[in-house]
Order: C-alpha cells, then structure tokens, then sequence
C-alpha cells in the first residue's frame, strides 16, 4: 500500500472512542497513541477499522510498530531536514527541499508552474506511479523542475522548465 496514503490519529481515535495501544519495537515496548501519529494501510488496520479485529484497544494486543509512522519518527526526519537547511546556509550552498515538497504534495497544496494541481492520491492521482511510493513520469518532472528552479536562482542561470503537462498520463 502507498506510504502517502496515511489515517491520522484522529481518524482512529474515532473508532475507537478513547485511547488505543501502539508496540514500539519490540512487544514488551508499548505507548498509547498521540497526535502526530500516523497509520499505514494494511489488511491489520483494515481489519482494525471493520472492527473484525480488537488489536490496539489493550496494552496486550498493541497496533503493530510497522503499521505506524510515530511522531517521534516524524520529527527526526524534521529535524534532520532543518540541520540539512542550516547547514546549507552556512556553507552558501544551494538546497532541493525536497522534504517541503513533498508535504505541500501530500497536503494538496502544490500546483506546478505550469498550472497542473499535484494529486498524491492514489491510485488515481497524477504524482505517484502505479506503485504509490515511486513518482509518475509527471512527479518526476516536478521534482526535476524544483532542482532546476534551485540552479537557476543559486548560479544565475536560464534553464527553461519542463512542461509538466507533458508527462501526465491519460
């Protein structure tokens, strides 16, 4: 199943009326779940949501670790993605945010410079190929149009866009 197609902790909490139950590593290692939590769609959660499963509503029967990027895991890659920034900046060297990028992406707030509305939905979305992790043709076109905007702002250069429009499938 697609990374990009996430259920919040919200939507979860829904179902299950009150705190639920995360594994952390290993079984012995569990949390109850918090906001910021996010929760990958497998036949578990699936199972979870139909309520043919009791996983996640005991410390003895946690969701598993691997169904679930936690906001811990959330803010490493955050942190990490500022140090990469500043880092950048001190050395004056040019920087492909690509991790912005993608969260305007997953949000639904980027559209490209040509006026094409990036959709990550899958599977019928535009930026994601048919494997839901890997960009389409055309999300790699918006990718290469990011690096090309950073190098033509960083050494004052004129390399034309890529007409996104191109690359979408029909």
């Amino acid at each position: 199943m697609p990374y990009y197609n996430t259920y919040s902790y919200h939507q979860l909490q829904k179902h299950f009326g009150s705190e639920f139950f995360i594994q952390r590593y290993n079984k012995n290692d569990v949390r109850i779940a918090q906001e910021g939590d996010r929760f990958l769609p497998s036949e578990r959660l699936y199972e979870i949501l139909e309520g043919s499963s009791s996983q996640g509503l005991s410390v003895d029967n946690p969701i598993l670790d691997e169904d679930v990027i936690g906001v811990e895991e959330r803010w490493t890659v955050r942190i990490y993605n500022e140090w990469l920034k500043k880092l950048a900046q001190q050395n004056n060297l040019p920087l492909v945010d690509l991790y912005t990028l993608y969260e305007k992406i997953r949000e639904g707030k980027y559209v490209t410079d040509d006026g094409v509305v990036v959709d990550p939905k899958y599977p019928n979305g535009n930026f994601f190929s048919a494997d839901g992790l890997t960009p389409s043709s055309f999300g790699h076109a918006v990718i290469a149009n990011e690096f090309i905007k950073v190098i033509n702002s960083s050494y004052q250069s004129n390399i034309p866009l890529i007409n996104t429009r191109a690359y979408l499938t029909k």
